[in-house]
């Protein structure tokens, strides 16, 4: 039987016998699941309830993994139903707290129903893929790594690391070709000013994908160039307007603080430097990782090495390995420690007053990270005062941008700060 017609067997004696009790289910899915793969079971290539040591206020504590393949998966399993996302933070500690010999490349949440695939080597908090059960022959190639004896590497749909290199190129080129002719101070701002509208569209904060509809439209009328960049002058005027001072086309778009907008440079685009412009538009923004997409960018204006792959950044594994003992440990730790109310809700209004700074921000990365570091906690400590008791309803105050502060010598660094700030803020709403 080749893999493919074991794992549609496989899928056939998921709907007839599962279903989805994490305690009485969960060795037997994984024991079918492996051999659907070609081994000859779990535990010939693994181990259930593998024991992760954690430190806790200097001491060790003992949890345990439901399932390890050394070098190769974590899993963790829950029950049918249940909301993968919360059990993030979960995954991440146990697999941080593996031993590095046994440290698996990929790990895996999993309900029954679907497998959300995470590669912490190059993404945290989103999974590279998320794969439903039914659909696990068709998708095998976002699991080649469960293959047994397969060396392919495997495709993934939401490779957010693969999204944001594209898109920085793009604006790369647009940037060097818009440079050589308006000078790199006036061509760096309305390069920004494009990404952020781009950014806007695919998060939600600028209606029906405005700046991209400009540009399709001047691509299907090619000698419309001059009315295309007229037009993208006037969106990013009236996004610089007080709502009160809204009108004809342009009057659902919100205002957007911070300066970027305030001033706006008619410039002259050509036929090539809008088709840069549009190819960046049709990338998908809101999967675009603010933490490393500034460190790109910053890094191609500067040099002449501006090829996809050639692009210098600081990946979010990096980063994260400062702001997870610096700040997320410490306060994790006390949240974990807290057993009467009125303690969480001091350590509530602790966190709400924490302020974190960066005195060489650079584009930012380290401040996108914290700060979506910060609102998790704020989530687990929300979530631990009603635990014990506490009325959410009176607890207000929240953790927000202004405690994170940052300054650089590098103007334009600072601007992407600003935008990665702005991006994680709208993240943290759909996400807790």
């Amino acid at each position: 039987m080749t893999i493919d017609e074991s794992l549609r067997s496989f899928t056939g004696w998921w709907r007839a016998n599962i279903q989805g009790d994490e305690k009485g289910e969960a060795q037997v899915f994984l024991e079918r699941l492996m051999k659907a793969f070609g081994h000859a079971g779990a535990l010939e290539v693994g181990a259930y309830e593998e024991r992760v040591r954690k430190r806790h206020n200097g001491k060790s504590t003992v949890a345990f993994a439901d399932y390890l393949m050394p070098k190769r998966v974590l899993i963790e399993m829950k029950k049918r139903g249940e909301n993968l996302k919360k059990h993030y933070t979960q995954l991440e500690e146990y697999y941080k707290n593996l031993d590095y010999a046994v440290r698996p490349r990929y790990a895996l949440l999993c309900n029954f129903d679907e497998i959300w695939i995470y590669d912490f080597n190059i993404q945290f908090y989103e999974p590279v893929d998320v794969v439903p059960i039914d659909d696990i022959a068709e998708r095998r190639s976002a699991l080649e790594f469960l293959v047994q004896g397969s060396n392919l590497t495997p495709v993934f749909r939401n490779n957010q690391v693969e999204v944001t290199r594209e898109a920085a190129y793009q604006l790369t080129e647009f940037f060097h070709s818009l440079a050589a002719v308006v000078g790199e101070d006036i061509a760096q701002r309305f390069t920004l000013q494009c990404m952020v509208a781009m950014i806007a569209e695919d998060v939600g904060l600028l209606p029906e994908a405005r700046l991209t509809r400009i540009l399709r439209s001047w691509d299907r009328h090619i000698d419309k160039a001059d009315f295309a960049h007229a037009q993208i002058t006037m969106l990013f005027t009236m996004m610089n307007y007080p709502d009160q001072k809204r009108r004809g086309r342009f009057h659902d778009i919100d205002f957007f603080n911070g300066g970027l907008f305030q001033k706006i440079h008619p410039i002259s685009l050509s036929a090539q430097e809008l088709n840069f412009l549009k190819n960046a538009s049709e990338q998908d923004w809101s999967k675009i990782r603010p933490s490393i997409f500034g460190n790109i960018f910053e890094y191609s204006l500067n040099t002449r090495q501006r090829h996809r792959e050639g692009a210098h950044y600081t990946s979010e594994a990096d980063i994260k390995r400062i702001v997870d003992p610096v700040i997320a440990e410490p306060w994790r730790n006390d949240i974990d420690s807290v057993n009467e109310l009125s303690d969480a809700l001091n350590l509530y209004e602790a966190l709400c007053d924490y302020v974190v700074l960066d005195p060489a921000c650079g584009s930012g990365n380290f401040l996108f990270v914290a700060y979506r570091e910060m609102k998790a906690l704020e989530s687990e400590l929300r979530d631990r005062i009603a635990e014990l008791g506490g009325d959410l309803s009176q607890v207000k105050r929240r953790v927000t941008a202004r405690q994170f502060h940052g300054y650089d010598i590098n103007e334009f660094a600072v601007e992407l700060a600003k935008v990665s700030l702005m991006i994680a803020k709208k993240l943290a709403v759909d996400e807790f």
